[in-house]
């Protein structure tokens, strides 16, 4: 039997709490697109539908109903630009830098629009054993920062304080996969076999 997404359930029990609050149901999304104020693209009305639905029932839920929110706005866009953390943060009442925070954090959140996503973990136990160097040499060779995504969508780059692996740091995910005892000279190493398309293993 096909196991249902967590998130699945809870939209729907989102939606009937939304048309209970408000007694009517979620607007019709409009397909007219915008520019946002970092020049990502983004329809604005299903923007606007969203952040009000939760911003109906943001008393209802914790850091929770604030992960779910997030999972909405990267499941419109394909990721979550950095110009959407204000209005997300204003919507439930909470600072930005806790939105930037929860990005960070959990896993599959993208800030940037892209095929692989290679998050660098930056851990105090990772730091300690050199995930700033290999987040340069990552930095390096795809050109980019922390946060952004190579010309041709194929690689986005990431950074998350932890990802529970400490005894084998310093850690790289790429995927579902992480790769331990990383080390930079392995960057371009990965790079490469993305690019090539090959499967994901952990060497």
């Amino acid at each position: 039997m096909r196991h249902l997404p967590r998130s699945f359930f809870l939209s729907g029990f989102l939606k009937k709490a939304y048309a209970g609050i408000t007694g009517r149901k979620a607007a019709t999304i409009n397909p007219e697109r915008i520019k946002t104020s970092g020049g990502e693209t983004v329809e604005q009305e299903k923007l606007q539908e969203i952040l009000e639905r939760y911003a109906k029932i943001r008393d209802t839920g914790g850091q929770e109903l604030i992960v779910a929110l997030l999972r909405e706005i990267q499941d419109a866009e394909g990721y979550i630009p950095d110009s959407l953390h204000a209005q997300a943060a204003r919507a439930m009442q909470v600072s930005p830098a806790v939105i930037t925070a929860l990005i960070k954090r959990i896993p599959g959140f993208k800030s940037a629009p892209s095929k692989y996503a290679i998050t660098v973990c930056t851990g105090p136990r990772c730091a300690a054993k050199g995930s700033r160097e290999i987040l340069r040499a990552f930095e390096t060779i795809l050109h980019i920062r922390a946060g952004q995504a190579t010309s041709d969508g194929l690689i986005s780059l990431e950074t998350q304080n932890c990802f529970k692996k400490c005894g084998s740091a310093p850690n790289v995910r790429c995927g579902h996969t992480i790769y331990t005892s990383f080390s930079p000279d392995q960057a371009a190493y990965l790079i490469a076999k993305l690019r090539d398309r090959q499967p994901d293993r952990n060497t």
